[in-house]
């Protein structure tokens, strides 16, 4: 998500991610006009270069700002853009046969962010059905897919990245997450739909086997947990707060087994109007 980790870098060093740095107190999930989740892997499981993949069905609407992304687990002595931020899969509802991939840094962020869109074959909805969301990241190159097209390579010091300071060579955690509104999805109106879900069939982190192919598992969350559980807090904690996230966003993201839960062996991340 673009303006992220510029929040976290200005507001969200003292209570590392876990309260609002707004003026008070986040509202309660009832006070909140809408609630969503953002699940993360900080602190439980980082990465530094192979195949991160999900299998998502993401949802669709007016303001509804689905993504499956990545941030430099530094951001806390390194911060925004420096730390490096790596979009595998953004999606806004105004453009339901569009998914963007981007990489931001010094130089390179927010809305000058390098990256691609990418639309399927026949320009379906990617809402109507899953799709399988790819990066393949290695010391000085990046690839995205999508169910197996390959429709961007990024490589350092090259094409759009020549003379910008290539940012990823360390760790990175994953995010999940569902936002309502913001400054370039636009906001909900009276055609949005609530609630939005957003369906990850599994989340799969692969290395490359010596010179060949990413086949070696290193880390996966296939949520095979019962119907209405909560996500393993052994692969995932929450953000959470209600300040825009530096995009004057309008969701209040929560802990609640309401926005986040397993359900048919698939995580569900639910945005829901009160």
């Amino acid at each position: 998500m673009k303006i992220y980790a510029k929040v976290l870098a200005l507001c969200l060093l003292a209570v590392l991610l876990l309260s609002s740095c707004g003026g008070g107190p986040a509202p309660t999930p009832d006070q909140a006009e809408y609630t969503s989740a953002r699940i993360k892997s900080y602190t439980l499981h980082d990465f530094t270069y192979g195949r991160v993949e999900a299998r998502i069905k993401i949802p669709y609407g007016q303001g509804i700002w689905p993504a499956f992304w990545m941030l430099g687990s530094n951001f806390q002595s390194s911060t925004w853009p420096t730390c490096g931020e790596i979009d595998i899969m953004e999606n806004v509802g105004k453009q339901p046969y569009t998914i963007h991939g981007t990489v931001h840094g010094p130089g390179y962020s927010g809305g000058s962010g390098i990256g691609a869109s990418f639309s399927l074959p026949g320009n379906p909805r990617f809402a109507d059905d899953y799709h399988i969301f790819v990066i393949e990241w290695e010391p000085s190159v990046i690839r995205w897919y999508c169910d197996g097209t390959l429709y961007q390579t990024l490589t350092k010091g090259a094409g759009s990245l020549a003379g910008k300071t290539w940012v990823f060579d360390h760790n990175f955690f994953i995010i999940l997450n569902v936002a309502v509104g913001g400054l370039w999805p636009g906001y909900p109106d009276s055609t949005t739909v609530f609630p939005q879900m957003m369906y990850v069939d599994y989340v799969r982190v692969y290395n490359r086997t010596g010179e060949g192919t990413f086949e070696t598992l290193n880390w996966n969350d296939e949520f095979n947990d019962p119907d209405g559980s909560a996500v393993n807090p052994a692969n995932w904690n929450f953000d959470i707060g209600d300040h825009g996230w530096g995009n004057s966003e309008l969701q209040n993201y929560t802990n609640s087994i309401e926005n986040a839960y397993i359900e048919d062996g698939k995580l569900v991340i639910k945005a829901i109007k009160n």
